[in-house]
Protein backbone atom coordinates (compact mmCIF):
# COMPACT_ATOMS: atom_id res chain seq x y z
CA UNK A 1 0.00 0.00 0.00
CA UNK A 2 3.08 2.34 0.93
CA UNK A 3 4.76 1.70 -2.44
CA UNK A 4 1.58 2.32 -4.25
CA UNK A 5 0.87 5.63 -3.00
CA UNK A 6 3.85 6.56 -3.71
CA UNK A 7 3.70 5.83 -7.40
CA UNK A 8 3.56 9.32 -8.47
CA UNK A 9 5.62 11.65 -5.99
CA UNK A 10 5.94 14.97 -8.12
CA UNK A 11 7.97 13.98 -10.59
CA UNK A 12 7.51 16.17 -13.27
CA UNK A 13 11.12 16.63 -14.29
CA UNK A 14 12.34 13.22 -14.72
CA UNK A 15 8.72 12.38 -15.89
CA UNK A 16 9.27 8.76 -14.18
CA UNK A 17 6.76 7.13 -11.63
CA UNK A 18 8.10 5.33 -8.71
CA UNK A 19 7.04 2.13 -9.47
CA UNK A 20 9.82 0.22 -7.96
CA UNK A 21 12.71 1.24 -5.09
CA UNK A 22 14.72 -0.48 -7.89
CA UNK A 23 14.18 3.23 -9.81
CA UNK A 24 16.27 4.73 -7.46
CA UNK A 25 19.49 3.88 -6.93
CA UNK A 26 19.94 4.96 -10.53
CA UNK A 27 19.61 8.70 -9.29
CA UNK A 28 21.94 8.36 -6.98
CA UNK A 29 24.78 6.95 -10.04
CA UNK A 30 24.96 9.93 -12.45
CA UNK A 31 25.56 8.24 -16.10
CA UNK A 32 28.06 11.34 -16.68
CA UNK A 33 30.01 12.49 -13.55
CA UNK A 34 31.01 16.04 -13.60
CA UNK A 35 31.71 18.33 -10.89
CA UNK A 36 30.68 21.26 -9.25
CA UNK A 37 32.09 23.94 -7.00
CA UNK A 38 31.28 24.33 -3.75
CA UNK A 39 29.27 27.26 -3.79
CA UNK A 40 26.92 25.74 -6.04
CA UNK A 41 26.76 23.02 -4.11
CA UNK A 42 25.90 24.70 -0.97
CA UNK A 43 23.22 26.96 -3.52
CA UNK A 44 20.96 23.54 -3.97
CA UNK A 45 21.83 22.45 -0.57
CA UNK A 46 19.81 25.40 0.90
CA UNK A 47 17.20 25.52 -1.83
CA UNK A 48 16.59 21.88 -1.41
CA UNK A 49 16.34 22.58 2.40
CA UNK A 50 14.61 25.70 1.89
CA UNK A 51 11.79 23.64 -0.25
CA UNK A 52 11.69 20.66 2.55
CA UNK A 53 11.03 23.08 5.60
CA UNK A 54 7.62 23.72 3.34
CA UNK A 55 6.88 20.41 2.94
CA UNK A 56 7.61 19.77 6.36
CA UNK A 57 5.10 22.73 7.49
CA UNK A 58 2.52 21.34 5.37
CA UNK A 59 2.31 24.28 2.66
CA UNK A 60 1.98 21.68 -0.27
CA UNK A 61 0.42 24.65 -2.82
CA UNK A 62 3.69 26.71 -1.98
CA UNK A 63 6.15 24.03 -2.29
CA UNK A 64 4.83 24.07 -5.88
CA UNK A 65 4.83 28.06 -6.17
CA UNK A 66 8.91 27.67 -5.53
CA UNK A 67 9.59 24.20 -7.51
CA UNK A 68 10.89 24.57 -10.94
CA UNK A 69 8.84 26.04 -13.94
CA UNK A 70 8.95 22.61 -15.62
CA UNK A 71 7.49 21.28 -11.99
CA UNK A 72 4.98 23.85 -12.39
CA UNK A 73 4.25 23.33 -15.77
CA UNK A 74 3.68 19.74 -15.39
CA UNK A 75 1.82 19.11 -12.30
CA UNK A 76 -1.58 21.08 -10.79
CA UNK A 77 -1.67 22.55 -7.59
CA UNK A 78 -4.70 20.25 -6.90
CA UNK A 79 -2.21 17.49 -7.76
CA UNK A 80 0.53 18.86 -5.60
CA UNK A 81 -1.64 19.09 -2.37
CA UNK A 82 -3.56 15.94 -3.05
CA UNK A 83 -0.49 13.85 -3.26
CA UNK A 84 1.97 15.13 -0.81
CA UNK A 85 -0.85 15.20 1.66
CA UNK A 86 -1.99 11.56 1.52
CA UNK A 87 1.93 10.44 1.47
CA UNK A 88 2.51 12.78 4.62
CA UNK A 89 -0.72 11.62 6.20
CA UNK A 90 0.36 8.04 5.75
CA UNK A 91 3.92 8.32 7.36
CA UNK A 92 2.91 10.72 9.60
CA UNK A 93 5.14 14.03 10.88
CA UNK A 94 9.15 14.19 10.31
CA UNK A 95 11.20 13.35 13.11
CA UNK A 96 14.61 13.89 11.64
CA UNK A 97 16.15 13.98 8.05
CA UNK A 98 19.81 13.80 7.67
CA UNK A 99 21.88 14.00 4.23
CA UNK A 100 23.13 10.56 2.97
CA UNK A 101 24.05 11.48 -0.65
CA UNK A 102 24.69 14.39 -2.99
CA UNK A 103 25.06 14.24 -6.33
CA UNK A 104 25.76 16.46 -9.81
CA UNK A 105 25.40 15.83 -13.24
CA UNK A 106 24.32 17.34 -16.21
CA UNK A 107 22.07 14.44 -17.36
CA UNK A 108 18.96 11.79 -15.91
CA UNK A 109 16.94 9.67 -17.53
CA UNK A 110 13.58 11.33 -19.39
CA UNK A 111 14.82 14.43 -19.01
CA UNK A 112 16.57 17.49 -20.86
CA UNK A 113 19.92 17.88 -20.62
CA UNK A 114 20.88 20.72 -17.95
CA UNK A 115 21.80 20.83 -14.45
CA UNK A 116 20.69 18.81 -11.94
CA UNK A 117 21.66 17.92 -8.14
CA UNK A 118 20.49 15.02 -6.64
CA UNK A 119 20.35 14.52 -2.63
CA UNK A 120 19.57 11.55 -0.50
CA UNK A 121 18.64 11.75 2.96
CA UNK A 122 17.85 8.76 5.38
CA UNK A 123 14.62 10.29 6.74
CA UNK A 124 12.20 8.93 10.05
CA UNK A 125 8.31 9.88 10.60
CA UNK A 126 6.06 9.21 13.00
CA UNK A 127 4.59 6.16 11.65
CA UNK A 128 7.66 5.89 9.58
CA UNK A 129 10.60 4.70 10.69
CA UNK A 130 13.15 3.94 7.61
CA UNK A 131 12.85 6.11 4.97
CA UNK A 132 14.06 7.07 1.75
CA UNK A 133 13.81 11.14 0.61
CA UNK A 134 14.88 12.41 -2.69
CA UNK A 135 15.24 15.44 -4.20
CA UNK A 136 16.09 16.36 -7.14
CA UNK A 137 16.76 19.97 -8.56
CA UNK A 138 17.47 21.56 -11.66
CA UNK A 139 19.09 24.88 -12.12
CA UNK A 140 16.62 27.36 -13.96
CA UNK A 141 17.72 29.87 -16.45
CA UNK A 142 17.91 32.59 -13.65
CA UNK A 143 20.84 30.54 -12.01
CA UNK A 144 18.78 29.52 -9.50
CA UNK A 145 18.50 25.81 -7.94
CA UNK A 146 14.84 24.70 -7.74
CA UNK A 147 13.06 20.97 -7.48
CA UNK A 148 12.02 19.10 -10.16
CA UNK A 149 11.09 15.91 -8.45
CA UNK A 150 10.29 14.74 -4.75
CA UNK A 151 10.50 10.91 -3.50
CA UNK A 152 9.99 8.99 -0.37
CA UNK A 153 10.30 5.52 -0.66
CA UNK A 154 9.85 2.82 2.43
CA UNK A 155 12.89 1.77 3.93
CA UNK A 156 15.98 2.46 2.01
CA UNK A 157 17.82 4.12 5.37
CA UNK A 158 21.38 2.80 5.73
Amino acid sequence: MFIATLKLILAPILAVAISSICALPSLSEPSAPVQIDAEQMSAAQKAAASWLAVVDAGKYALSRHLAAAIFQERVTPEQVEKTIQRVRTEVGQLNSRKLDSISYTKTLPDAPDGEYVILQYNSIFEQQKSARETIVLTKEKDGQWRVGGYFVAKGRNS
